[in-house]
């Protein structure tokens, strides 16, 4: 996503806070994007359960793409909704050690299940 909307959304002024993107190229960027993100976070939801080992390294991977995959489909809006987004970047920071811990403990207990 990164490599493909960033610079789209660069080249066809989404990242400009002084004009809003013409109407045909929010339609293109909605199209390039929504699909990718909600398969993404879908996907990744239904395979992240099957983790039996190492969580506690998947599950900040997974909220940070999530955050991430979000924030570059509300940029459709224009620029100037990245300043909204500044307050949210606390929510993921508060949610990735808790996913970490969360990980940890269910990893610990993975090791510790005595083997059938």
């Amino acid at each position: 996503m990164i490599f493909v909307l960033a610079p789209f959304a660069e080249k066809k002024g989404f990242l400009n806070e002084n004009e809003l993107p013409q109407q045909e190229e929010v339609i293109k960027y909605i199209l390039l994007c929504l699909p990718v993100v909600i398969s993404y976070i879908v996907l990744a939801s239904i395979y992240i359960r099957k983790i039996t080992f190492l969580r506690s390294l998947n599950y900040p991977f997974y909220i940070a793409n999530i955050y991430i995959g979000l924030c570059l489909s509300i940029i459709v809006m224009g620029g100037a909704i990245l300043w909204v987004m500044i307050p949210t970047i606390i929510i993921p920071l508060l949610a990735l050690p808790v996913s970490f811990f969360t990980g940890l403990i269910k990893d610990i207990k993975y090791l510790n299940k005595p083997d059938m």
